[in-house]
């Protein structure tokens, strides 16, 4: 009787036991599910953060009239490269500019995503509980102490897209951006901001204000200057061919070059078009070996060959209206011609005397050697890569309408 007694007994706790099997079931499938879940949250942060970024960077420039606009297009487009594509149902991804809430509400050059995804059960699921939406969000948004007045775009274009070995870069109120790698090795640097994309060697020279800082690559503004996108879309001239024998000099083709070698050489209002159209006798481009060039409201739109500056005083403005308002030279990105500045000068700066080398220079895929000269003040510099080994870039400044903040992307939320 005892032994049936106890057998009794053990069938009383088999259904104890059966119960407390449905807590125990239910907590590990919250422990395996839940574990999942927290996993995906760190992926889907991932993504909003990097299409925050993404989206910030892309939304200084102007958007236009295209729908979506360009941010909401990078945003999304660099969601779906961490795994999470907008399909409108198991995954979304919105992008607002401003964002809708938080600390940035009225900061038009912040971007908010929202990654949201539909995260499946699967233990949990058996035990009839829902599937999980798991939401990641992130503000990105431009900063930068200065405008962006130097950039350096084209990594390859040499082993260090800026390189400075001796004289000086003087842009005291706007910033330096090099998407490619720094070597600095002599000279002097100042200047607001200094944002490098890659990696940064200094042995020597002195920055005389701030250094670098790490930056995502800025990309060629080139479409938010309005002059520079209008020489963009422009087809240069093939005839007729203007008179290089001066004094005065008229804007058209130039079709061996413009070269001033003596005398005074007085510019007209327009736009210069550099180009070798037949059998140039030596590089084409717009060479100045000596005497004086004078000129106010002029553009070079320089197709073949490149500045070449080796003596001689340059004072020579652009145009402050008009297509090519504010670009002094434009050399288009199939031009990758090294442009060279050895010796002459563009007298004063534009902030005092007003008679100097002024406007934009852009040459996106060529080099901007600078050496010698006794100084030399463009207001914008975009070059592929900037080698300065003496002279001067001085009284550097943000092209007015230009270029715009410094384009370093940071998340704040």
């Amino acid at each position: 009787m005892l032994h049936r007694g106890r057998q009794a007994e053990r069938g009383q706790v088999a259904p104890f036991v059966a119960l407390a099997l449905v807590p125990i079931l239910g907590f590990a499938a919250f422990s395996v599910d839940v574990g999942y879940w927290r996993s995906q949250q760190g992926l889907l942060q991932t993504a909003a953060d990097s299409a925050a970024l993404a989206g910030a960077m892309e939304a200084a420039y102007p958007a236009g009239t295209a729908s979506p606009a360009p941010y909401v297009t990078a945003a999304k487009a660099d969601s779906a490269s961490n795994g999470f594509t907008d399909n409108g149902g198991t995954v979304t991804v919105t992008v607002n500019k401003p964002p809708s809430t938080g600390n940035y509400t009225g900061d038009g050059n912040a971007v908010e995503v929202l990654v949201k995804a539909t995260q499946p059960s699967f233990l949990a699921h058996a035990l009839g509980m829902a599937n999980d939406t798991v939401t990641a969000r992130a503000v990105a948004t431009l900063t930068g102490s200065g405008a962006g007045c130097i950039i350096a775009l084209n990594p390859s274009a040499k082993p260090y897209t800026l390189q400075t070995t001796g004289g000086s870069i003087n842009a005291t109120s706007c910033g330096i951006l090099d998407d490619g790698t720094f070597d600095f090795t002599g000279g002097t640097i100042t200047a607001t901001s200094l944002g490098v994309a890659g990696s940064v060697t200094h042995t020597g020279g002195t920055y005389g204000a701030a250094t670098p800082a790490p930056i995502v690559p800025a990309g060629d503004p080139c479409r938010s200057i309005a002059g520079c996108a209008y020489l963009a879309g422009v087809t240069p001239p093939t005839s007729p061919c203007q008179s290089t024998t001066g004094p005065t000099l008229n804007p058209g083709l130039y079709c061996n070059g413009l070269k001033w070698s003596g005398g005074t050489a007085t510019l007209n209002p327009g736009i210069y078009y550099i180009d070798c159209t037949g059998s140039c006798s030596s590089p084409p481009g717009f060479n100045v070996t000596g005497g004086t060039v004078n000129g106010s409201g002029v553009t070079f739109y320089v197709r073949k060959g490149a500045v070449n500056l080796t003596g001689g005083t340059i004072n020579i403005a652009p145009p402050t209206s008009g297509n090519s308002a504010g670009v002094l030279f434009y050399q288009p990105s199939s031009n990758t011609t090294t442009a060279k500045v050895t010796g002459g000068s563009a007298t004063g700066c534009p902030a005092s005397s007003g008679a100097a080398f002024t406007g934009l220079f852009y040459a996106p895929s060529a080099i901007l050697n600078i050496t010698g000269g006794s100084s030399w003040d463009p207001s914008t510099v975009i070059v592929g890569s900037l080698q300065v080994t003496g002279g001067a870039l001085t009284c550097v400044s943000k092209l007015a309408g230009g270029v715009g903040s410094a384009m370093r992307t940071v998340l704040v939320e």
